[in-house]
């Protein structure tokens, strides 16, 4: 319930650990794969790599440090940042903002939009 309380702080372990889940689903898993989530979460490491430079030499970062523990912590508190500050997201990290969207066949900011599949 603590991390519902605040929607704008990124930090919500309902998320974080929804998150873990849908890649256990996906990737761990040998049955239920959904290929197309599959296929969108692998352009992830495009944009993991550089900012986990970023925050090492420069030391700072849009996301919370925690992200950088390692990639599957950076995919899941990146879920957090985008169903949280969705805005902040996509103002300060579009590229990351664009591959959640494709992956997760969502647009917070644009709740009323559906997914050209559906």
């Amino acid at each position: 319930m603590q991390g519902f309380a605040d929607y704008t702080d990124g930090v919500n372990v309902a998320l974080h650990e929804m998150a873990h889940a849908l890649y256990h689903q996906n990737f761990i898993k040998e049955t239920g794969i959904d290929w197309d989530f599959r296929k969108d979460l692998e352009k992830l490491p495009a944009v993991f790599g550089p900012m986990m430079t970023q925050a090492i030499v420069q030391k700072k970062s849009y996301l919370r440090g925690y992200a950088f523990t390692n990639f599957q912590e950076f995919w899941a508190v990146s879920v957090e940042y985008f169903f949280e500050n969705s805005q902040y997201l996509k103002d300060n990290l579009p590229q990351l903002y664009s591959i959640l969207c494709d992956t997760l066949n969502q647009d917070p900011l644009r709740p009323n939009e559906f997914p050209a599949f559906i």
